[in-house]
């Protein structure tokens, strides 16, 4: 139970307002008396609440001073209404609260009212403080409450007899403020249509910090729970307060969960159910019984959750007249509902938890699609409902892991409160949704005890900043773990299962990574039930998998975009092989995605890694192939054939001049940009001296030709390539060089082409060798070569000078004087040079 009383609890029931404050008052100052009070008017159609007495009932077999306290407070009741018709609610709470001789109690009251009157920061600390403690323990959480008086009379019961304080502001502006004071968990307590949208936001993130990560970033995450304990009348939250006072707990362990969109059948415990798309009905779900926390996930309305051909319909039980203007669904225009299947009421769900991930279905501030009275967590509270969760808008969510995540958490013994407040950290890092998730009650109600909780647990940090984690002996609802820095975009890999009877185990596991505000973050690792394994081993890394091949693969496509019509002529079955890659990058992102939820998808997305890493290594080698063999073959000029075959490459702008890597001339470089992709650009330098050029894609380092500039027919000659890698991941590609135009001589280069592979910020060589035939012309030609990489095509070139096998006339080697740097040192020009060529 959660009353402190040793008495069996009990409803009474009350028929008026004026009933209902006194034996409120009464239930908050005499709580051994196991009493609860409701408040149910004669006429009333809301669904029976079960075993209650009558306020007349409970009185007259009441001891004498029960029965005069009672008399007391409605004495003051009616005294303190009076003058304006109403009562003040924190007085009437402080009434109830304080002893000491009845006719005393007014004036100690409004000492305590004026004292609380001069206080204006941290209102609730200071209530508390007025209630008997030096310094409030916030961990204990407090009720806030704001509107209309006669609402505040279920939420200052739950706070008395929950030992929490409870605080009454005019409005709701001044209880976003009295709540941004107040650290600890929350409850707020007010008349549902005296809040809007934007108080809502501000209310669940009143205390938050600021995420930081790729998927977070800019996302307010709250620190502490906070529930919203409303409902459409009194009547109905004096309801819902009293079945949460009278409740036995903790509530056996018992759940459902329904996934309308989900194919597979998994395992699931004893104690849980899982109605899956082939099993979403009405009469399956009332086949469950009295299960004592319910997980629906699917298509919804404000008014209707779609069950199949069936609904979990909305519509009050309440004969509450529809204000003018009012927007109403089908089921009142035209006397039958929009599904043609079997409709069950939201008020005859047993269980006294629901979580819903579906659309709009909490409707909280401001106008929603329909009346209220069409509100299905509304609804709901009118039968066993206790604690309701869902969102107030459209979502687009994981079909199954966010309740996954939520029944496992449930079953840990947290409240509904910390359960929301994890899942929304949570959700962030899983991609698809934005946290959103709210809880109609209050949020401190918990309805199971802990469950299995046993594992040992061994960390290790890796290279990289990765963490490998070792669970064994596992028993456990879900593994948590600790995580001090999980890295801007964390996954999770699963290295090792081992079930219980020792042999290697596919289990169909879940992760989630929820965010803190020290820059920590919790891991949970959970499964449709409860975890049996012998050891389970981990790894945690900073960034997702295969995020350099994502990369890679993005400047693929574009290239494949933007160069086709030259692809198309270079690559035979180029169109096929295009489309055939798109696919699988497709199928490569599909993996990523499942794999922020679950791990076993990293399998696949590590296959489908290494056959997309394959085909673009074929297809840079290929074109690579096709380039030198142009080369060497006749007159081929890189830059004619972008900016003139192909047509859609013009100069967008002149660059700073630089030097030249081989004679230390001035260079003239220029600006090349596809005009329909314009981040496809290019970079090409001609050198005003030796004539040498680079031609390189847009952020590749111009490759450098390594070697003598001088070589002998009849010889061999090594010539090497300087690959350098100023990004931030590693450079991969297919590197070879050809003489100009000299095939026809003979002249052949070993290796043809060379795959390239250059860890990130760093430099590598790669060398050949030219076999020059004797009968090669004595002269200076051009040594050109192409580095590919993920079809970016980058040109360089140096001259060679091609002397007879013997020349006594060699005069010595030049040796080049000193670096002149053009302009001169200190210009920002210079700086743009040393960059380029440190």
């Amino acid at each position: 139970m959660t009353t402190d009383n040793s008495g069996t609890a009990v409803l009474v029931l009350t028929e008026s307002l004026d009933d209902y404050g006194p034996m409120v008052a009464l239930a908050i100052r005499r709580p051994d008396l196991a009493l609860t009070p409701i408040l149910r008017e004669p006429a009333s159609s809301l669904p029976d609440p079960g075993p209650t007495v009558t306020m007349h009932e409970f009185l007259r077999d009441a001891a004498p001073e029960t029965v005069e306290l009672w008399r007391h407070f409605q004495v003051l009741w009616h005294r303190w209404a009076a003058p304006l018709d109403s009562f003040h609610p924190v007085r009437w709470y402080l009434t109830a609260v304080t002893g000491g001789p009845h006719r005393a109690v007014h004036r100690s009251v409004d000492a305590q009212l004026q004292q609380l009157g001069r206080v204006r920061e941290e209102r609730l600390a200071a209530m508390a403080r007025l209630l008997g403690g030096d310094i409030p323990d916030v961990g204990e959480g407090a009720v806030l409450g704001w509107g209309t008086p006669e609402w505040s009379l279920p939420g200052m019961l739950l706070a008395a007899r929950t030992g929490r304080p409870y605080l009454w502001e005019p409005t709701a502006v001044e209880a976003v403020r009295a709540a941004q004071q107040w650290s600890g968990p929350l409850t707020l307590s007010f008349p549902h249509d005296e809040v809007t949208v934007e108080q809502i936001a501000q209310l669940a993130t009143s205390r938050s910090w600021t995420a930081r990560g790729r998927l977070a970033d800019g996302l307010a995450l709250a620190t502490r729970p906070v529930g919203f304990l409303t409902a459409t009348s009194v009547e109905v939250l004096s309801s819902v307060v009293g079945r949460q006072l009278t409740l036995e707990l903790p509530l056996t362990a018992t759940t459902t969960s329904v996934f309308t969109g989900l194919d597979t059948d998994p395992e699931v415990g004893p104690d849980s159910f899982l109605l899956n798309r082939e099993r979403s009905a009405v009469g399956y779900l009332e086949a469950m019984g009295g299960v004592n926390a319910l997980f629906l996930s699917g298509h919804s309305r404000e008014d209707l959750f779609h069950l199949g051909p069936d609904a979990l319909c909305g519509r009050s039980a309440q004969n509450a007249p529809f204000a003018p203007g009012s927007r109403l669904p089908a089921c009142v225009h035209d006397g039958r509902c929009v599904k043609d299947g079997e409709v069950l009421p939201a008020h005859a769900l047993t269980a006294p938890v629901a979580f819903f991930n579906s659309c709009n279905v909490m409707r909280l501030g401001g106008d929603g699609a329909f009346d209220p009275h069409f509100t299905l967590p509304f609804t709901y509270q009118e039968g066993s409902g206790v604690a309701a969760v869902g969102s107030r808008r459209t979502r687009f969510g994981d079909d199954n892991v966010e309740l996954v995540l939520a029944e496992r958490l449930v079953r840990t013994g947290r409240s509904v409160g910390e359960v929301v407040r994890l899942l929304n950290n949570a959700i962030p890092l899983w991609g698809r949704e934005a946290p959103d998730y709210l809880v109609l009650g209050d949020q401190q109600f918990a309805p199971f005890a802990a469950g299995a909780d046993r594992a040992q647990v061994v960390t290790r940090a890796t290279d990289g900043q990765a963490v490998e984690v070792l669970f064994t002996e596992v028993e456990s609802e879900l593994l948590e773990l600790r995580l001090p820095s999980p890295g801007p975009d964390p996954s999770v890999r699963v290295l090792d299962a081992v079930g219980p009877d020792g042999q290697p185990c596919d289990i169909d596991l879940r992760t989630a990574i929820a965010l803190e505000e020290d820059g920590s973050a919790r891991l949970f690792v959970f499964s449709w039930q409860t975890l049996r394994l012998n050891s389970l081993s981990l790894r945690v890394e900073p960034v997702r998998p295969h995020q350099d091949l994502v990369q890679d693969l993005g400047r693929v496509l574009t290239n494949a975009t933007a160069y086709r019509r030259l692809l198309r002529t270079y690559l035979p079955g180029f169109d096929n092989t295009e489309q055939e890659l798109r696919a699988r990058a497709t199928a490569l992102t599909r993996r990523r995605v499942e794999s922020r939820t679950a791990p076993r998808a990293l399998r696949e997305a590590d296959a489908a890694a290494d056959d997309l890493r394959s085909t673009v290594a074929r297809l840079d080698e290929a074109l690579c192939d096709h380039l030198l063999g142009r080369i060497g073959s006749g007159a081929f000029v890189w830059l004619e054939q972008f900016e003139s075959v192909d047509g859609t490459f013009q100069v967008t702008r002149h660059l700073p001049p630089t030097v030249c890597p081989y004679c230390r001339a001035r260079v003239v470089l220029r600006e090349y940009r596809h005009d329909y992709h314009p981040q496809v650009a290019r970079e090409f330098a001609l050198c005003s001296t030796c004539g040498n050029v680079w031609d390189v894609a847009g952020g590749v380092h111009p490759p450098i030709a390594l070697g003598e500039d001088t070589a002998r027919r009849g010889s061999e000659h090594a010539q090497g390539v300087l690959i350098t890698n100023n990004q931030d991941r590693p450079l991969r590609g297919a590197v070879g060089l050809r003489l100009y135009q000299s095939d026809q001589h003979g002249v052949s280069v070993t290796p043809g082409a060379q795959v390239v592979e250059v860890p990130p910020r760093s430099s590598r060589e790669y060398w050949f060798t030219l076999k020059l035939p004797d009968g090669l012309p004595a002269h200076m030609e051009f040594l050109r070569g192409f580095f590919v990489s993920n079809l970016d095509v980058s040109v360089f070139q140096r001259n060679l000078w091609i002397k007879p096998t013997h020349d006594d006339a060699d005069r010595p080697r030049q040796t080049l004087p000193s670096v002149t740097v053009w302009p001169p040192t200190g210009t920002v020009l210079s700086e743009v040079m040393t960059r380029r060529h440190p």
